[in-house]
């Protein structure tokens, strides 16, 4: 999951972008997809591709006329945690917004 910075997450609760596999039902295996939050509410996207390299992935999701590319690397933070640092850009129609933001596993 991910939001401005890992304080906002941790303290707040306030999720910008939430990735992951999503489970629907017994019937088919779980999906990759995000959520987004725009307006109180949740958009839904389906996964379309991820690059990686050694230090960097790169991952792009669609759905409701949005289209996300979210960038990120792993680093460590001063607990030695695995955090995500990066950014995320999302477009719909001509308008296109670009957020830093940084996030954390989140196992449910």
């Amino acid at each position: 999951m991910f939001g401005e910075n890992t304080g906002t997450l941790e303290e707040k609760n306030e999720i910008l972008l939430q990735t992951g596999l999503i489970d629907t039902t017994d019937e088919h295996l779980p999906i990759k997809g995000a959520v987004i939050h725009i307006n109180e509410n949740e958009i839904f996207l389906n996964f379309i591709n991820a690059k990686s390299s050694s230090d960097s992935t790169i991952e792009a999701y669609s759905g409701e006329g949005y289209l996300i590319t979210l960038s990120y690397t792993e680093k460590r933070n001063a607990f030695n945690s695995l955090i995500y640092v990066g950014s995320f850009i999302i477009e719909k129609d001509r308008l296109k917004s670009e957020y830093k933001i940084e996030g954390r596993k989140c196992t449910l």
